[in-house]
């Protein structure tokens, strides 16, 4: 009895194998194999696509998990002692079952156990349930057999990758239409700042969420309260910043804030309901320019000596007294130019609130090491640049920091002495 049920399993498991190329996905095939203990032939030698195997005596527990007609893990314990677990490829449509580098593949009445690299399989071990499939195994031929399977299952399986990518998109799509405001009856919009900053200036950035009110009192909120309405529901603008992904940056330029405020309007593209919120900007945050010299690294005079580094930049710094034209708070306006007279920057700070100018030098470069000569020179620093101040108005509230200092020598090269520091 026992010999016809392993003539019967061998018979059934070979048809389903000559039926591979019609019905290649390892679900179906997969899903004729049992889970019970599995005879094992132990690949001693691979040369070219021709292997030799010797048979162990202990059989591999396997266990084939599925839900519906779909096979989700294969449960092996390797040697009878390591336990490992091999999920699908592809789910719909999988070509083998992998854990890290090791796949298997349920192939012509066997689990054959392998890597693969550029198209070329490396078997390790090749397992049936039926110790007379191992005894027939064809050593010439099932290197090539299964690699050509591999490539032909994965043609067919680009179909199944459409599938499922088409599955994916479809579940974001019904996603953002539950929580989309799109034909939907709205009844109002709010728009709340969150982890609002204690210090408004230019530069800080902003984060905002839209709450939106159905009419049946549902209120959709969108990602930084925790929501899933996108912001691409809505028509945004504002004046003095410049919107990002559910945020917004002040603008860099005080002459583009008008009248000290941020307007944020949110409109939907679907109601004829908008909303705006306004919030003031207090100029009340330290900040720092920087028009320093670059670094000297690089090619000196000579190919030997260390890059000189640059100059810092000249500047004029212009600050007058101004309000807040929200509160009238005191304010320096602030504006930066070159000595040709172009403007670089516009500010505005609170009276006492502190401007750090940096305009230093660049650091000059080490020269070049030798082994059997005298060490390149170093490449001198650069010049602090010149920073000259008006101030129109009560100059002992503008604070301002200046570090004009110069740059760094580059230290000489190394070589039979050392070469000269710029």
């Amino acid at each position: 009895m026992k010999t016809f049920y392993y003539i019967l399993l061998t018979a059934l498991l070979t048809l389903q194998s000559k039926n591979a190329t019609s019905n290649d996905n390892q679900h179906i095939i997969a899903s004729t194999f049992p889970s019970s203990d599995y005879y094992v032939a132990k690949i001693e030698e691979q040369y070219r696509k021709k292997i030799s195997y010797s048979l162990p005596k202990r059989t591999w527990p396997v266990e084939i998990k599925k839900v519906d007609s779909r096979v989700t893990e294969i449960f092996i314990k390797r040697a009878g002692i390591i336990d490992e677990i091999y999920q699908p490829d592809v789910k719909n449509y999988p070509a083998y079952f992998y854990q890290n580098s090791v796949r298997i593949t349920f192939y012509d009445g066997m689990l054959i156990y392998y890597n693969w690299s550029k198209n070329n399989a490396t078997i390790k071990y090749i397992l049936s349930p039926t110790k007379e499939k191992l005894n027939s195994i064809e050593k010439e031929k099932i290197v090539e057999s299964l690699e050509k399977y591999i490539l032909s299952v994965f043609k067919n399986q680009s179909e199944a990758r459409s599938e499922m990518a088409a599955e994916k998109a479809n579940q974001v799509a019904k996603e953002q239409a539950k929580y989309s405001i799109k034909d939907k009856p709205l009844k109002n919009l709010k728009i709340q700042w969150v982890n609002l900053p204690d210090q408004i200036s230019q530069f800080s950035k902003i984060d905002f969420a839209v709450l939106a009110t159905l009419e049946d009192g549902t209120v959709l909120k969108t990602e930084k309260l925790g929501g899933k309405t996108r912001l691409d529901d809505f028509e945004i603008s504002c004046s003095g910043g410049d919107v990002g992904d559910n945020s917004l940056m002040i603008k860099a330029d005080a002459k583009e804030i008008p009248d000290d405020i941020i307007r944020l309007k949110i409109k939907s593209k679907y109601h004829n309901i908008s909303i705006t919120k306004t919030l003031k900007v207090d100029y009340n945050y330290p900040l720092t320019v920087n028009y320093n010299g670059q670094d000297g690294c690089g090619s000196g005079l000579y190919s030997s000596s260390g890059g000189g580094g640059g100059n810092g930049k000249p500047i004029i710094i212009y600050a007058e007294a101004s309000y807040n034209k929200q509160d009238n708070a005191p304010l320096h306006k602030i504006e930066i130019k070159d000595y040709y007279g172009k403007v670089l920057q516009r500010f505005k700070l609170q009276y006492g609130v502190e401007l750090n100018v940096n305009v230093k030098g660049g650091n000059g470069c080490k020269g070049t090491n030798y082994k059997k000569e005298r060490g390149g020179k170093g490449g001198n620093g650069g010049k602090g640049g010149d920073v000259s101040i008006k101030v129109n108005g009560d100059s002992e509230s503008f604070s301002i920091s200046v570090n004009n200092r110069g740059g760094a020598a580059g230290s000489g090269g190394n070589g039979t002495y050392s070469g000269p520091s710029g």
